[in-house]
């Protein structure tokens, strides 16, 4: 093979490559860019070449062509650019094109640069993987917005049955870019090459699953540019080089440090029979780093919690003013409830109870929203009421109780369908809480429209984790590191990112207990991170 060594370059260490970009922001950037003189042309030169090189880099050792399927808007200009350098470098090459290809401008131009180095364009009709390397799939980028049908479709079916491996030019083709849906028939790609940031699609719906592996580059826009973003911008859910989040250590620091420098957590926990989901919760949180937990337990509780609970305290609370006179202390400075709680009159006026202890985080989760079905904007009156900074992490079926009309508007065949970014932010805006809207593609939102985007996905993908209890844990993670002094949003976004990590390193076959036993392992992991730090009075610890 030729040389593929020049040209763009990888984002990976640019801080702002965990921006999730829509298509309104892509369209805002390229003209930003255009008009700052790097031309269409150009930023069409390197991402063609991009996608030719990762190709060839996965790929160099199989034998046969790299069949590509070409559109004809600037995503098919791509392809037809990475032809002619996949030409250039040896590899032999079968393009197919839709329809008459690309009548103008650049795309054109690239169409006219591969004829010339002896290319031969085919119809789309007669696509086929037979023998082939791998595919590309060139056909469409960011921007759709209907179903691919015709011989487009075929194509796309031919190349999801084949065995070749599959490489997606910015998106899969038949995938919305903003929401992530598939809006029929979808390349089901091994790996997706992206330009300037990854897209909201490749972290939800079916784009967290059709994108394969990411690869995100940089083409060469300006930095000035990125002014042109006039959404809001997501955040993809990850830690930084130094094993931080958001400038918010994971692994606790100072030598010096006493327990209650790192917060108290209490976990109201259910009846009898009830209290283990409360009591994983307690666990996890005083794994990711809070200095104490607490379990308070109704009296019909206290024996199975007393024969459960070592590092974790307990105390009985018989009655709602058992429970303020509790969270009477401030000391503790973060609470959850919900697992295993229940559901009635009496899981309600806990609700208003901990709302209206003052300020400190309060995590609800489970029974705690489900029991405000019947009225959901009694517990948002009480959330925007309370000095609390509140945290809400519903799965589907509970946000669908809180939140029903937005619930209908994620569905697929919605008349005015929504994006569950869209969706979470208009919920904590709603609401007065941060929202962590669990499932595959987790996303957090706060109400002044910060968001942020978990996939367990590709390297950080954790099937395992759909077991009973799993939530239960994610919630006492976010307790415990906001009881730590993390905000209610960043302290949601490092449950998401640390409940996955956990499930990673415990493994397939984890049950829920595993889960805050395996946060030791990441901690550590995350302490590698840090080559060299110092403390007062101290030498280097390495």
């Amino acid at each position: 093979m030729g040389d593929l060594s020049d040209g763009a370059r990888r984002s990976a260490e640019d801080p702002g490559a965990r921006a999730l970009l829509s298509a309104r922001d892509v369209a805002a950037i390229d003209a930003r860019s255009a008009a700052l003189g790097r031309s269409g042309a150009a930023l069409m030169a390197e991402a063609g070449r991009a996608v030719a090189r990762a190709a060839e880099a996965r790929w160099s050792g199989r034998d046969g062509a790299a069949a590509i399927l070409a559109g004809p808007g600037n995503n098919g200009g791509d392809g037809f650019v990475a032809a002619t350098a996949l030409m250039a470098a040896g590899r032999s090459v079968r393009l197919y094109a839709l329809g008459a290809g690309p009548e103008g401008g650049d795309a054109a131009e690239a169409r006219a640069a591969f004829e010339a180095a002896g290319g031969v364009v085919r119809p789309i009709e007669e696509a086929h993987f037979d023998g082939a390397a791998y595919g590309v799939d060139a056909l469409f980028g960011v921007g759709l917005a209907r179903a691919i049908s015709g011989a487009a479709a075929d194509a796309i079916e031919r190349m999801n049955a084949s065995a070749a491996p599959a490489l997606a030019v910015d998106m899969p083709s038949g995938v919305e870019a903003d929401q992530g849906r598939a809006l029929g028939p979808a390349v089901r790609a091994d790996v997706t090459v992206t330009f300037i940031r990854p897209k909201r699609g490749h972290f939800l719906s079916d784009g967290a699953l059709l994108s394969g592996d990411l690869e995100v580059v940089d083409i060469g826009q300006p930095a000035a540019a990125m002014a042109a973003i006039e959404t809001p911008v997501a955040r993809e859910i990850e830690v930084e080089a130094d094993g931080s989040m958001f400038g918010l250590a994971f692994v606790k620091a100072a030598l010096d440090a006493h327990k209650y420098d790192y917060g108290h957590v209490a976990a109201v926990v259910g009846g009898r029979g009830c209290s283990g989901a409360g009591r994983l919760a307690a666990r996890a949180a005083l794994r990711s780093g809070a200095g104490l937990a607490t379990v308070l337990a109704p009296p019909e509780a206290m024996s199975e919690c007393a024969a459960q609970l070592t590092a974790v305290m307990l105390r009985e609370i018989a009655d709602d003013g058992a429970l303020a006179q509790r969270l009477a202390d401030k000391r503790v400075n973060a609470v959850v409830f919900g697992p295993g709680a229940g559901l009635g009159e009496a899981v309600l006026r806990r609700v208003a109870a901990i709302l209206a202890a003052g300020p400190r985080t309060a995590v609800l989760d489970a029974d705690a929203l489900s029991a405000h079905e019947a009225d959901p904007e009694a517990l948002f009156r009480a959330v925007r009421t309370s000095e609390a900074m509140v945290v809400l992490t519903p799965h589907g079926g509970e946000f669908a109780r809180l939140f029903p009309d937005l619930a209908a508007r994620l569905r697929s065949d919605a008349a005015d369908p929504m994006g569950k970014i869209e969706a979470t932010r208009a919920a904590a805006a709603r609401s007065g809480a941060v929202v962590l809207f669990k499932g595959l593609d987790t996303v957090v939102a706060a109400p002044d429209g910060r968001a942020g985007a978990h996939a367990a996905v590709r390297a950080r993908a954790a099937p395992w984790l759909a077991t009973a209890g799993a939530g239960d844990v994610l919630a006492g993670m976010i307790a415990g590191l906001a009881a730590r002094g993390w905000p209610a949003f960043e302290a949601a976004c490092g449950g998401a990112w640390l409940h996955a990590s956990a499930a990673r390193a415990a493994g397939a076959g984890l049950i829920a207990e595993d889960l805050p036993e395996a946060a030791s392992a990441v901690f550590r992991d995350l302490e590698s991170r840090r080559s060299t730090r110092r403390f007062p009075g101290s030498s280097p610890l390495v």
